[in-house]
Parts: structure tokens; C-alpha cells; sequence
């Protein structure tokens, strides 16, 4: 277990890391104005989880006034007013720009920028859930903040040459581990809440299919609630046991999330998995936007700056031919060639000092060719991307070429 949470990562996905997050605060500052809630009266601004909920309702305790002003800052407005338009204005401004800075400089001295930025995004997102609002999208991302507000790893500006460095360190694989068990608890813990709130049996009689019909139909007359009306169109083509089915398919799959953490090659399974799912959604009015992005900081984009090393047999026609195309597409030169006869088609990374072979070998020199990056999609995708590597060997191999004297390896 703390191996794993100290597992090395390259320098630069701490990078990368911010980029994605504080990118996302900027996105998502920028589409709303909160100045307005300085306009608001005091009863629209007294919308606790507590009243919005049935108050008999146990897990509303956590929606209490007094506790949502205390993690979210606003205790402050105890013994001080709420702000007016230009003090508003400023908090505003100051946590864009705040996010920005985050991007250039990193942490800058004493961890200052990402402390000042959660406590000026969790101050903002405060008016809405005391005006009724419950902006679940954001709760990982703000929780991410939080580790990035307590991170005490290398985190420099972008000039800095460490910051691009491709180097392993715990340190970047500390902030990794952190950031994947942020996503995993918000899943995990719903999957409890399906054991809890609702009876197993309950699990098979929501109506997915009639529910995505109802928003549809409402968007149609004219509903204030934006919707996605491209689920409700592609489900309408399968039969409706079918697309209810998905639901406890959904709720198990947040039990199990935990998986992810001991056997991280699932992560992009998983990924495929909930950006489908939260793409469904999306026809019901929900979006969850936060975690849609949330997941970007798991792709492992710092692949194309680091160098690989292919060992191939040059006499298998699989290989040849692997090796042919890879060589065409190595621009930025970071994959070299080494001619081992006999030996399994594999590649070793400074990501891991044992090598990979087969279709995982393919999928990290693809990283390092920007003309071939459009295949990624595909041999990430679950059972695909293994299978499609599978079928062309499969042909290759039984192909007769007299070119080819000696027997294929085992691949």
C-alpha cells in the first residue's frame, strides 16, 4: 500500500497535474459570474443542503449552516457582512487570475498560490451551496486543490528546467497517488451510498431509458434545464431491458473502484467507462463537467518527452513491419532500435525498468509519434485495443512469405 502511494513518477506530470486543474477553475470561473451574489438578499443566500433536503433525512447533517460556513470560509460573514459588488468583484478576479498564476509559477514561495487559491475557490463555491445549489462536479476538483494546497513536492514555474523533467522522483508519484484516491473515495463512497439509500432490488427498477424520454420531451417544449438529446437518441435503438441493465452495471462499478489504485493499468478502462457513463447523464440534465475533466490528469501525456527503447527480430514480419512504420513516424527521435533475433517484440521505458511487450510495447512507442497519436484512442479502448493487435499478428503470421525462413516467436 505505501509503496504504491510512493511510487515513482516523472518530474513533469506535476505539471501537467496543475495545468489540467487550475485550467479547469479558469473554464469554469470565467462561464459564470459570481458578483451577482452580492446583489442577492439575505434569504436567497440562506439555502442550506438543510433546507433544500428533507430535514429527517440523516445524511443532511453535513448540509448544516454552520458547518458549511466553516469549510467553505465563510464563518468569516459571523462577525462581518457579506461583500458588496467591488469586494466581490475582487475575490472574483483574484481567484482567476490566482489560477493562472498556479499554471506559470507553481506553488511559488511556501505553497502560497495553491493555499490562497482554495481558500478563494472553496470562499466562491460557498454562495452556491448557501443558495440552494448542489454543484456536485466540483467537489473533486476542489478536493484536488486541497492536495495541491498541502503538496510539499518540487512544484516550480515553467521556466525552471525541473519542470519538464522526465526524471522519476516519489515526490511526483505521492501527488499521483493522492490525486487517483480523491477520485476513488467520491466513487467508492457512492457506491456505499447505493447499498444505503436505496435496497438491491431498487437497483434494477430505475427506468433509464423512459427517464432520458421525459427530459428529452421536456427540452422539446421549451424546459429551462439544458440537456443532451444524443443519449436518448442512440438508447432508443436498444431494447429497454438492455439500457436499464446499465444501472447496477454503474453501481458496481463504483464498489470496485478501488481496484484501480493496486492495478493502475484499469485506469483507462475505468476512464472509458465513466466518460460514457457521465456522457448519459448528460441527457438527464446532469452534468458532471468536473469529472469529465478530472480524469485528464490520469492520461499519461509526459510519455512524449520521454525516450523508449523497441527490441525486435527483424526476421518476424509482425516486427519488420511494426518497425518499418514506427521508424517513419519517429519525428521527435526519441524511440531507438535494437535487433534481437528471437526475442518477443517489447519496449523498455525509464517509466519501468522491466519491459512491456506486445500491444502495451505498441501503445508506448505510439506516445512518442506525434503522426500516430490518433491511434491511442483505439488501443486504450477496453478489449480493443488488445484484440485489433491480436487479429493483424494472427494474419501476419499465418501469411505465407518466403522472404521469411525462420519461424515466427511467440508473441
Amino acid at each position: 500500500m505505501f509503496s504504491l502511494l510512493n511510487s515513482e513518477k516523472p518530474q513533469v506530470y506535476t505539471f501537467y497535474a496543475r495545468v489540467i486543474l487550475y485550467g479547469f477553475f479558469v473554464w469554469k470561473l470565467l462561464s459564470r459570474d459570481y458578483r451577482v451574489f452580492s446583489l442577492a438578499s439575505d434569504k436567497v443566500l440562506n439555502i442550506y443542503a438543510t433546507e433544500t433536503f428533507a430535514p429527517h433525512l440523516g445524511y443532511t447533517f453535513t448540509g448544516e449552516g454552520w458547518l458549511v460556513d466553516l469549510f467553505t470560509f465563510h464563518w468569516i460573514h459571523w462577525f462581518a457582512p457579506l461583500p458588496n459588488f467591488g469586494s466581490m468583484q475582487l475575490i472574483y478576479y483574484s481567484a482567476v487570475i490566482l489560477c493562472g498564476l498556479c499554471i506559470v509559477l507553481g506553488s511559488g514561495p511556501k505553497n502560497i498560490l495553491p493555499a490562497l487559491v482554495y481558500a478563494l475557490l472553496s470562499y466562491l463555491w460557498g454562495f452556491n451551496w448557501r443558495s440552494g445549489n448542489d454543484v456536485d462536479a466540483i467537489f473533486i476538483p476542489l478536493q484536488a486543490a486541497l492536495v495541491f494546497a498541502v503538496y510539499r513536492g518540487p512544484n516550480s514555474a515553467i521556466w525552471e528546467r525541473s519542470t519538464f523533467s522526465v526524471n522519476r522522483c516519489s515526490d511526483a508519484g505521492f501527488l499521483y497517488s493522492m490525486l487517483l484516491l480523491v477520485l476513488i473515495f467520491y466513487y467508492q463512497l457512492s457506491g456505499l451510498n447505493k447499498l444505503i439509500d436505496i435496497g438491491f432490488n431498487d437497483w434494477f427498477n430505475y427506468d433509464l431509458l423512459t427517464h432520458l424520454e421525459d427530459y428529452f420531451l421536456y427540452a422539446e417544449a421549451g424546459w429551462h434545464i439544458s440537456i443532451n438529446p444524443i443519449p436518448f437518441k442512440i438508447f432508443s435503438f436498444f431494447p429497454e431491458w438492455l439500457v436499464s441493465a446499465a444501472i447496477p452495471i454503474v453501481y458496481c462499478s463504483h464498489l470496485v473502484i478501488f481496484i484501480i489504485f493496486f492495478n493502475r493499468t484499469l485506469l483507462p478502462k475505468f476512464m472509458y467507462f465513466y466518460w460514457a457513463f457521465h456522457y448519459v447523464t448528460t441527457g438527464l440534465g446532469i452534468w458532471f463537467s468536473g469529472l469529465l475533466v478530472y480524469w485528464l490528469i490520469f492520461v499519461p501525456v509526459y510519455r512524449v518527452l520521454m525516450p523508449l527503447r523497441i527490441i525486435y527480430d527483424p526476421l518476424a514480419p509482425h516486427h519488420f513491419t511494426t518497425v518499418r512504420i514506427l521508424k517513419k513516424a519517429n519525428n521527435l527521435r526519441l524511440i531507438t532500435f535494437e535487433i534481437n533475433e528471437g526475442h518477443r517484440f517489447a519496449a523498455v521505458s525509464p517509466e519501468s525498468p522491466a519491459a512491456v511487450h506486445a500491444s502495451r510495447a505498441l501503445t508506448l512507442a505510439v506516445w512518442r509519434c506525434p503522426l500516430l497519436l490518433w491511434l491511442l484512442p483505439f488501443l486504450y479502448f477496453p478489449i480493443l485495443g488488445g484484440s485489433l493487435y491480436q487479429v493483424v499478428y494472427f494474419l501476419l503470421k499465418h501469411i505465407r512469405i518466403t522472404l521469411f525462413k525462420k519461424s515466427l516467436p511467440r508473441d
